[in-house]
């Protein structure tokens, strides 16, 4: 299982959240609140003797809400979710994160489309 579809799976569990978390962009259509995503294939680690099985994988999220207040729970609630990945077995398939390292978020307004976004940056290693 990839950290991709392993990382959509528990987020469907934020009830705000649940299936709008979207790849890259969101289609044109949809209303906030919702978050965007982009995550690498990710690296795999090298040792003095190769590379190993382990991946460091970097992800960007946006989280977008149609006001501050709301940018401001949702962006607690999926670092939260961030946050609770670190040691555990995430995913259906159980894969296990080793170690996460989350970056300070970054705050933005957009003024065409009027909507408040934070961009959360954060490293996996697995």
């Amino acid at each position: 299982m990839s950290f991709e579809t392993a990382m959509v799976e528990e987020f469907a569990a934020i009830p705000v959240i649940g299936s709008k978390l979207y790849p890259l962009a969101a289609p044109g259509d949809t209303v906030a609140p919702y978050v965007v995503y982009g995550a690498s294939e990710g690296m795999r680690v090298r040792a003095l003797d190769g590379y190993k099985d382990s991946k460091e994988i970097n992800v960007d999220m946006n989280v977008v809400a149609q006001t501050y207040k709301s940018m401001k729970q949702n962006t607690a609630a999926v670092l939260d979710m961030i946050i609770s990945f670190q040691q555990r077995a995430i995913g259906t398939e159980g894969l296990f994160i080793q170690e996460i390292d989350l970056e300070e978020p970054d705050e933005i307004y957009e003024d065409v489309p009027k909507l408040h976004k934070c961009v959360i940056s954060f490293t996996v290693y697995i």
